[in-house]
């Protein structure tokens, strides 16, 4: 008694704030739990008394879904009273928590703006009452044709529905007049949708089943009477799965070439006709044409076929032109997937929802050209450290001082000659032969041999070194080093859908990449005049490294690009689906058996193997017809052998002693002439 009395409190409140007016009157109440059986009620909801009230037949549908700590959103048009519908839940003894939402105006407002305002109002609180409880059921009343259609119109664009989420729908419409309706809605056809249709002393409960052995189509599941209650007919579950089997369905999927995810390869296949000849004696005449068909890998078709093989498909990959109208398809729900890995951005998810995470090398990284090994005379200074060469320096300038110092006391040594023994020494030459033979004399000189024999062998050890392995100039190998060196990042024309990401960030290097980006241009294009000027090609990582091994790999395994070292997006990756898509976890179950065992791993080693293998092959060919050529001295690879490029230095130092000794024999001819006057 003391629940029944709670019960009824919460009824009268309701019930006054239920009287509200304005041009669109929402009404919000939670019943509490009742303890009780559940009643039938006496009176209907509608007026008319030849049908029978759809209260107990939707009790017996609800009753194994709905538990006490669930909702029900009850959704009416303007000719059904939300009054009448709270009595006769009440009068039932509900158990669960029910909110009514009401459009009033509806009808006179059909077909205008202001009714599309109206109904998207009232099923953006009905989606707010969805995500803020885990249990939820939706159940639309409505005699009006218009109402249908447009509920069903709004209710997706709305994202009323996941496929969590049971929805009931109730009216008295003639079956084939509902069906036409049901036919053209995502909301009717694809999600947990349940038709209640009123009849004459009965309801019956249908289901628009899309994926049948006789194709889609509306099935009769149950029939309530009064008198006997909800009968299940043939078997049939109210709300089982509908995506396990496709019984060989077609299903619409878009893709483009990306790969090593999804490679097109056509194919010619031969068709012979026959034509007989009328003639008395009669000869047959065949002859041949050619049909020109695709044929799909990759390791993201190898998973779309794993899928097909589970689910029981047919795959039917549409003709599309570009990136952007693979995901539009996939958007407006003409395509049932996009079956190429795409990465999860923030305006992506605004528009279209994703699989589960399966690949994670995907992230987008970017390739441009080796720096070269441009003429440098510095290569003879590469050998030895500046601290190193300054000690040199310091010891030239002090040691002939000592030397000449000693000398003074024993023999007379002039400045000439210690200049020459300390300089010929370091240079490996022999020495003079007016050498002190005092005891300090020499044992200074033959320190100074030792010290010369040491830095010689250590400075012409590391420059043989330095000129057989030169040091390269430092590239770079993250974004913040790119947008610095660059002038131009290219991207295909998918990287139209960052740009808005970039420009948006709080970070100075992604900002910088979109102000520096340049959309629509192909992984060949780009990469090729990165060879040549200053940018980068942004892509893939597996797939830029599968280009470069295919198209710019020379016949010594060396090449001019190369792909930086870390990723400049990471993220997750997944595929494309409509938003709230209902069979979605039937494609993750798959992904996830895919991936954990490791199928998808091996299948993308494989591409790759395959397809350099392949390259490899080609080039062979091309070599041995003599096309092959091989790279300017200065290349990306290990030097085999010695250049300008290495040797500048020496030549370099060699012209200056030239150079040098020019002029000191001009000055000595010049000094001779003038002592002689």
């Amino acid at each position: 008694m003391e629940d029944h009395s709670i019960t009824k409190l919460s009824v009268v409140v309701m019930m006054m704030m239920m009287v509200v007016k304005g041009s669109l009157v929402t009404t919000t109440t939670t019943i509490l739990p009742h303890r009780g059986v559940p009643q039938e009620s006496t009176e209907g909801l509608y007026s008319s008394t030849s049908t029978p009230t759809p209260t107990g037949v939707l009790l017996a549908v609800l009753q194994d879904v709905t538990k006490a700590s669930c909702t029900v959103v009850v959704i009416t048009d303007s000719f059904t009273s939300p009054q009448r519908i709270l009595e006769e839940f009440m009068a039932a003894g509900v158990w669960f928590g029910v909110v009514l939402l009401q459009e009033e105006h509806l009808r006179r407002a059909n077909n205008t703006s202001q009714g599309h305002h109206y109904l998207l109002h009232l099923i953006e609180r009905a989606r707010q009452v969805r995500q803020s409880n885990t249990c939820v059921s939706v159940v639309a009343v409505s005699d009006d044709p218009s109402f249908w259609a447009s509920f069903g119109y709004w209710s997706v664009r709305g994202r009323l529905l996941v496929w969590q989420t049971r929805m009931v729908v109730v009216t008295r419409l003639p079956l084939p007049e509902l069906q036409a309706l049901v036919n053209t809605s995502w909301t009717f056809t694809m999600m947990n949708t349940l038709m209640l249709i009123g009849a004459p002393q009965r309801w019956e409960v249908y289901r628009h089943l899309p994926y049948t052995n006789q194709g889609a189509q509306v099935v009769r599941m149950a029939i309530w009477r009064p008198t006997d209650g909800l009968n299940l007919l043939h078997g049939h579950q109210l709300f089982s799965y509908k995506f396990s089997n496709f019984h060989g369905a077609k299903v619409n999927v878009t893709a483009l070439p990306y790969k090593p995810y999804w490679i097109e390869e056509e194919e010619e296949e031969k068709i012979a006709k026959t034509s007989s000849s009328k003639s008395k004696t009669s000869s047959s005449n065949s002859k041949t044409s050619s049909k020109i068909s695709k044929k799909y890998s990759g390791a993201d078709w190898l998973l779309l076929e794993s899928m097909s093989e589970a689910l029981n498909f047919t795959i039917n990959v549409l003709p599309v032109k570009s990136w952007d109208e693979v995901v539009m398809m996939v958007e407006e729900r003409t395509s049932f997937v996009a079956s190429v890995v795409h990465l999860m951005l923030r305006n992506r998810v605004e528009r279209y929802g994703f699989t589960c995470s399966y690949e994670h090398d995907v992230n987008l990284a970017f390739g441009m050209a080796k720096p070269l090994l441009r003429p440098r005379w510095e290569s003879l200074y590469y050998p030895l450290g500046d601290e190193v060469w300054g000690a040199c320096l310091l010891v030239l300038l002090i040691y002939p001082s000592i030397l000449l110092l000693l000398s003074q006391e024993m023999e007379r040594l002039d400045i000439g000659t210690a200049i020459e023994i300390v300089v010929g020494g370091l240079l490996g030459q022999t020495l003079p032969h007016r050498v002190p033979g005092s005891i300090p004399t020499r044992a200074l000189v033959g320190s100074w041999l030792v010290f010369s024999l040491l830095i010689g062998t250590a400075y012409r050890s590391n420059l043989i070194a330095s000129l057989a392995l030169p040091k390269y100039p430092p590239r770079p190998e993250n974004l913040k080093e790119l947008v610095k060196v660059v002038h131009k990042i290219t991207m295909p024309s998918y990287g139209g859908e960052y740009q808005h990401f970039l420009r948006s960030s709080e970070s100075p290097a992604f900002r910088r990449w979109g102000e520096l980006m340049s959309v629509g241009v192909s992984v060949v294009d780009g990469l090729t005049k990165a060879v040549t000027e200053r940018q980068s090609h942004v892509d893939g990582r597996r797939y830029l490294e599968l280009v470069i091994a295919e198209h710019f790999t020379l016949s010594d395994g060396t090449t001019r690009l190369y792909v930086g070292r870390n990723n400049i997006l990471p993220g997750l990756n997944a595929w494309p689906i409509p938003h709230d898509a209902p069979y979605k976890e039937a494609l993750d179950r798959i992904v996830m058996v895919v991936s954990e065992a490791g199928l998808y791993n091996q299948w993308m080693k494989n591409v790759l193997t395959h397809t350099r293998r392949e390259a490899q092959r080609k080039r062979k060919r091309e070599e041995g017809r003599g096309g092959g050529e091989e790279e300017e001295a200065g290349g990306g690879g290990l030097a085999k052998s010695l250049t300008l490029v290495h040797l500048q230095g020496p030549i370099f130092l060699l012209l200056l002693g030239i150079f040098t000794s020019f002029v000191a024999f001009v000055v000595e001819i010049l000094v001779a002439k003038w002592v002689s006057r």
